[in-house]
């Protein structure tokens, strides 16, 4: 598996709680694809590996109204998604109505991480994935050709140092899991250019503002987390 790259230090000692709904199904679907008003993806990555937590998803939802849905699996749907001997990432889609999928969407693509000690910058991206489908596989004794596919995405994970992404290659695997492979080159140009001679936050907000992302909802999120950190 491949290596952190970045511990989310505020998550770890924030008491915010973000709810996230379990969704449970009713009558005999036999698979996702019945359920046409839901988009279903996963954020494994960006929680892992991205800083992705409660501080971030608690905002966006303060600030946007979003709503997040999750629905866990008997069957593992994902390989590699092990934490602290949990299997829950591995076996668990979150879900989004299809009317607000597009501004979950955005919002998740709109936040930038920054650890400016280590000169790191993370953003997600967005890829779509084709799997077997985890309720059509949960009732079935075994895997096989008959087995329906479904669309779901993932949340990948984009840093000046290092990209955590599913392989867009690969045909359809029964678990999928993500690879370390080399940064994209604008990652390590706006890594260079934003966090180059910056080691404050506030440093490094005012540069982000000014390079990429003025006007949009990451520019409010960062000067309300900087009121609340006292910068």
């Amino acid at each position: 598996m491949v290596e952190r790259p970045v511990d989310n230090e505020h998550h770890k000692f924030t008491s915010r709680v973000v709810a996230v709904k379990d969704i449970k199904f009713s009558g005999s679907a036999s698979s996702l694809s019945s359920f046409a008003d839901w988009v279903w993806y996963t954020p494994a990555p960006a929680f892992l590996w991205g800083g992705l937590g409660n501080a971030i998803l608690s905002d966006l939802q303060e600030s946007l109204g979003l709503e997040y849905y999750q629905r866990s699996f008997d069957t593992l749907i994902f390989s590699g998604f092990e934490h602290e001997g949990s299997q829950h990432w591995n076996r668990t889609l979150w879900a989004s109505p299809q009317a607000d999928w597009p501004k979950l969407r955005q919002a998740f693509l709109e936040v930038t991480n920054v650890n400016a000690e280590e000169s790191l910058m993370i953003k997600y991206g967005l890829q779509e994935l084709v799997i077997y489908d985890p309720l059509a596989v949960e009732k079935a004794a075994v895997i096989t050709p008959e087995i329906p596919l479904l669309t779901v995405y993932g949340f990948g994970v984009m840093t000046n140092k290092v990209t955590i992404a599913f392989n867009p290659s690969q045909d359809v695997v029964e678990r999928p899991r993500v690879y370390r492979q080399k940064p994209e080159e604008v990652m390590v140009g706006l890594g260079n250019t934003v966090l180059k001679s910056s080691r404050e936050l506030g440093e490094v907000a005012e540069k982000l503002e000014g390079t990429i992302i003025e006007g949009s909802p990451y520019t409010a999120y960062v000067r309300k987390r900087l009121d609340k950190e006292g910068r």
